[in-house]
């Protein structure tokens, strides 16, 4: 399923700067891994990660660590899509919790109409990222 425009408004792959983010989620929900999501947004751990088809990867950081590689300060989150497998004009992109969540809270919302039967598992994930 596509949840693009309702969820984000549309998707323009060379243009969007969150490309990679909207992406991966699109994808993740498109083929109801609502599970992974949820692992995401509640494993513990240095860094955690989901990927999927085409070539795409959202990974989390749980601490700050300066041997952490190139995140820019203060990011959270990085989505990337592999520019051999779908071509992006931004095909990574960083961002804190808050600006992950909104996407997130974005993307279920539009899941949930669609899936009334993951309600539960919808309202877990709200309350995760309403904290």
């Amino acid at each position: 399923m596509d949840y693009f425009r309702e969820a984000f408004g549309g998707f323009a792959p060379q243009s969007d700067y969150d490309a990679a983010l909207k992406l991966g989620l699109d994808s993740l929900l498109a083929d109801e891994r609502i599970d992974e999501l949820l692992t995401l947004l509640s494993a513990v751990g240095q860094l955690d990660g989901v990927e999927g088809e085409p070539g795409w990867i959202i990974e989390r950081r749980t601490e700050k660590r300066s041997s952490s590689g190139s995140w820019p300060a203060g990011s959270v989150f990085r989505a990337y899509v592999d520019p051999s497998s779908y071509t992006l004009k931004h095909p990574e992109f960083y961002c804190d919790r808050p600006t992950f969540y909104r996407y997130v809270n974005s993307v279920v919302t539009v899941y949930a109409k669609r899936h009334p039967e993951e309600r539960g598992k919808v309202e877990t994930i709200c309350k995760l990222i309403a904290q």
